[in-house]
Order: C-alpha cells, then structure tokens, then sequence
C-alpha cells in the first residue's frame, strides 16, 4: 500500500515550502476525486478528510493535508520519501529543513526542484507504484471504433505529466506511443508529456498493475477480459464478434 500511496502522491500531491518575513513554513498535501483512494491516507495517517466544490459538472474534490504537526507526527516523510520520483527532491527538502538543517538553504533548494522536473527516477519501478500513477495521472478507456471501420472496440491505456523521466520510462512496454504536448500559454502551464498504448501487449502490465488499483480497478478488469477476448476471437467471422459484443 505504501507504494501505492507514493505514486498518488507524485501523481496527485504537492509540497510546499513557504517564507514570509524569514519564517518558513511547510505542507504536503493530497487533491484527488476519488474517496475510496484518499481514504488510505487518512485511516493510515490519520489526518482529516475535507472536500472541495469545484463548480459545476465537476466531481467533488477530496484532500488531506500535512502540516509540520502531522509530517513530525506521522510517519509519512519516511514511509513514501524511498519510493517518490517527480515529488522526491521537493519532499526531501522539507525533511531536511525539520531535522534542523539551514532553513533558507533548504528554501533555495526546494525552489530550484520545481523549476525542473528531469531528475532520474531511482529505481526499478514497481507495479504497486504505477498502479498509483495511472490511478491518478492515467487512463483506461474504451471506445467503439464506428461501423464499417472495426469489429472490435478500440481501447487506450494512457498516462500525462509534466515529469518526462516516467514518461520515458513507461515507453519500455511494448506498442508504446510518447508524446510531448501542446503548450498555449507558457506562463500559466507547464510542459507535458504524454504515454499512450493501443495495443494487446499492454496485456500484462495491465495484469500486474490490477491487484493494486483502487479507482480504476474495474476497468482494467473490463480491459483484460476485453483484450483476452480479442485475441481468442479476432480470427472468427463478423457474425460471431457482433454475437459476443451484444
């Protein structure tokens, strides 16, 4: 769970060092839709749910927070900091300005990790952990491919962000697409990238990464059965595939 919890947290968390008037002040903090997902940190952590209205047609907004009070308090800082990328240099500041270290250093520091976000990723990344990307930065879908064009339904395995690494990372899996998105306004976006896989040999990462999904665990379910079923019968008659599709 640990894991998982680091790669929603790279995903879907922030960390802030603040200064005003030479005091310093420091937040980690988790901003997602889904309940089922932040409900973890808060049973694990135990620090307080709340929720945001983000307007209309959009789902509500759940978020904790980490002031220094719950960071000193908990274990969170060394639970999730072995296993963070994007997120990995911004957090560890923080950590280093609570075990005492020189504060505007530590500042210095933390502001020059989000100017950038091209530090390699430490490790093998596990399942667990990119079950946690993909449950906050990525996508599962499916699609009808339009009549005349296809028999089968078109699916799409997906991922964007603005840490390229992982990105770069994720292009290992067979049938992989990378792409690096369109900026409008360079002052209020930043540069994205984006992973995409259309194919069946998405098939086993899928499997891996199943067990540990929280929101979007039926889909990849939907997905593996679908892509098992594709295979089984893509040599029948169209006949049969519009039977098995009904």
């Amino acid at each position: 769970m640990i894991q998982y919890l680091a790669g929603i947290f790279d995903s879907e968390g922030y960390v802030r060092i603040r200064k005003v008037d030479n005091f310093y002040t420091v937040e980690a903090k988790i901003y997602i839709t889904s309940l089922k997902v932040i409900s973890n940190f808060a049973e694990i952590y135990g620090v307080e749910i709340k929720s945001e209205d983000r307007g209309r047609h959009k789902k509500l907004a759940y978020y904790v927070t980490f002031g220094k009070g719950q960071l000193l308090g908990t274990s969170f800082i060394e639970d999730i900091l072995p296993f963070l990328n994007e997120k990995r240099l911004q957090l560890q500041e923080v950590k280093n300005l609570l075990l005492g270290q020189d504060k505007e250093e530590c500042y210095q520091r933390y502001l020059l990790t989000k100017k950038e976000f091209a530090h390699p990723i430490q490790n093998e990344l596990s399942f667990e952990y990119l079950a946690g990307i993909i449950d906050g930065d990525g996508w599962l879908s499916m699609y009808n491919a339009g009549k005349g064009k296809s028999f089968y339904n078109k699916y799409s395995v997906g991922l964007q962000q603005r840490y390229k690494p992982l990105i770069d990372y994720m292009n290992r899996f067979e049938g992989s697409q990378t792409h690096t998105c369109k900026v409008y306004d360079y002052q209020s976006h930043v540069q994205t990238y984006s992973w995409q896989n259309t194919t069946a040999s998405i098939l086993p990462f899928l499997e891996a990464i199943e067990p540990f999904l929280i929101e979007k665990r039926e889909k990849c379910q939907t997905l593996i059965k679908y892509i098992k079923k594709y295979e089984k019968f893509r040599e029948y008659s169209a006949e049969t595939l519009a039977w098995w599709k009904e």
